[in-house]
């Protein structure tokens, strides 16, 4: 898990390093007045630390509170498809290896359930964070925290999606979508008043 963490942490850098890139093109030319141009760029370093630091704080409280399924801990049988019987093995080598693979894949079924259940967690927390962390920053008044913490719920609730993907079947990504949008909408309209009047 921490290696696909760090991978999205690494792809976090890459998509702050980008937006902080088109930003400078963007007012490179525009900005006119130094002092401005430096705090902007305060405030987009608050902004960007806030949005890498909340993910991490999601990610370790899952680690500190719930804990992971080990395989180890469900699966005590060893894997004996490569050492079947031949035809010279005696009633009980066979019975004793059928008996084996049964209690193995039984084994290995918990398991599976175990970490889906875990994951199913995961995904809820990750959600609920990520949604509130949103919702909080379309609030705070302070731009750079503000910003921070919507950058950071957004990359939650994506890392959320990315834990559970494997789980989701087509309709609840779909659902689950939609309902994640008009959230959104409805955050933004109560928030900025958007409606389609000039």
């Amino acid at each position: 898990m921490f290696e696909f963490f760090g991978f999205e942490v690494l792809w976090l850098l890459f998509v702050v390093g980008i937006i902080g890139g088109i930003v400078y093109l963007v007012r490179r030319d525009k900005s006119e007045d130094k002092k401005l141009d430096v705090l902007f760029w305060k405030k987009f370093a608050l902004g960007s630390a806030v949005a890498l630091v909340f993910p991490f704080m999601v990610y370790y409280g899952i680690q500190t509170f719930t804990e992971r399924p080990a395989y180890s801990d469900y699966v005590t049988v060893e894997r004996s498809y490569g050492m079947q019987c031949r035809p010279e093995c005696s009633e009980g080598q066979k019975l004793a290896y059928e008996t084996n693979r049964e209690k193995y894949n039984a084994q290995v079924s918990e398991y599976e359930e175990a970490v889906e259940s875990h994951a199913v967690v995961e995904f809820v927390v990750w959600l609920v964070f990520g949604m509130a962390a949103i919702a909080g920053g379309m609030f705070l008044t302070i731009p750079a925290v503000s910003t921070g913490f919507m950058w950071g719920g957004t990359f939650s609730v994506l890392t959320g999606y990315l834990e559970y993907v494997v789980y989701m079947s087509d309709a609840m990504m779909f659902i689950s979508a939609v309902l994640a949008l008009a959230g959104f909408v409805i955050i933004a309209y109560k928030k900025f008043g958007i409606g389609f009047e000039e």
